[in-house]
């Protein structure tokens, strides 16, 4: 299992895009308004919307009735401007789920697991938040269509681990509906991310716009040749590792993953990569990869070999909330993910 940051592979975009935690966020990103319309503008005919919409997004109807109630929007819209829209949606119904996520808590009455999930939702919830602002006010601004890929990329998985965290505590007419709305955040974050996926390749010549595929859809992106012996992943080559984790601690290893990732400079250079080494094993923790843990790499010895696992509710068997973890360890990383072996 191979996760690094910022790379810009072409795997990662259509792997994040299938995958449908500990304190919670007191800090608000403000998305700067990058159209060239006040709140006064004439409301977006929907025609150009529609076409885009359609040919762009797995979910059109709701692209269409979120961006034709844009008040962000110009009257003729560019591409990018439609996408700066998409993010800004993106950022407020995300903002939504926050507030109701926060009613969860106020309301749980003691329930620890419930209350766990919450938090766990929260956190989440404010990595998204930060993704979407540096995508909206320092990615795109650049020009830096891989990086708000990936960012998107990255905010996509939190969302979906929001809903693998509340579907566990699922019995409550307000968890329900919550659960309802990240639903639909999935599909707004999955539509800005087409749209982000398509300027990239073609920007304003919307004519070559077409949806992508993915392992939905039979497609798979190309592999390239690595440096690992016997790996066929698409890895950056030569990879030199800086610790290792193993449950025998052979080699001046570390026992815990977690140990190895608080080994980690904070704020790296982006060219240097920080590797850790997992050998086989169960390793039964949860672990967390700060946001100030910049270009963290697991390498890992293949699917079923290196396990991460752990839980965090109560009462509720481990193998209930493998996948949970994992997911916050992926998302939690900044990372690009090149490749699952």
């Amino acid at each position: 299992m191979t996760m690094t940051m910022r790379s810009t592979s072409l795997f990662f975009f259509f792997f994040l895009s299938l995958l449908s935690l500990s304190f919670a966020s007191n800090h608000h990103y403000h998305n700067h308004d990058h159209s060239t319309s006040n709140t006064n503008a004439t409301p977006t005919p929907p025609s150009f919307i529609q076409q885009l919409c359609k040919v762009a997004t797995r979910f059109p109807d709701l692209c269409v009735s979120s961006l034709s109630n844009s008040k962000q929007l110009p009257p003729n819209p560019t591409p990018l401007q439609l996408i700066y829209s998409s993010l800004s949606i993106t950022s407020e119904t995300a903002r939504t789920v926050q507030s109701k996520v926060n009613n969860i808590i106020n309301s749980a009455a003691g329930d620890q697991n419930r209350i766990r999930a919450s938090n766990n939702c929260l956190e989440v919830l404010k990595s998204s938040l930060y993704r979407i602002f540096i995508t909206t006010n320092d990615a795109l601004p650049r020009n830096n269509l891989k990086s708000a890929r990936t960012w998107m990329s990255a905010s996509l998985i939190h969302h979906t681990d929001c809903v693998s965290a509340l579907t566990k505590v699922n019995d409550t007419k307000l968890v329900t509906e919550t659960l309802s709305l990240v639903g639909s955040l999935i599909n707004i974050t999955s539509n800005a991310l087409s749209l982000l996926f398509l300027y990239d390749h073609f920007r304003n010549n919307t004519a070559s716009w077409i949806l992508s595929r993915t392992e939905h859809d039979g497609f798979w992106g190309v592999v390239k040749k690595s440096g690992i012996a016997g790996f066929k992943g698409g890895v950056p080559i030569n990879l030199e590792v800086d610790v290792t984790v193993s449950k025998d601690r052979r080699n001046r290893s570390y026992k815990m993953v977690q140990d190895a990732v608080n080994a980690a400079s904070n704020n790296t250079d982006d060219r240097k990569r920080f590797v850790i080494r997992i050998q086989a094993g169960v390793y039964e923790e949860i672990v967390r990869v700060p946001l100030e843990k910049k270009n963290v790499m697991f390498l890992g010895d293949g699917i079923g070999k290196t396990v991460i696992t752990g839980s965090l509710y109560v009462g509720l068997p481990l193998q209930s909330s493998r996948r949970i973890v994992l997911e916050h360890i992926l998302l939690r990383l900044d990372y690009n993910f090149s490749s699952l072996c």
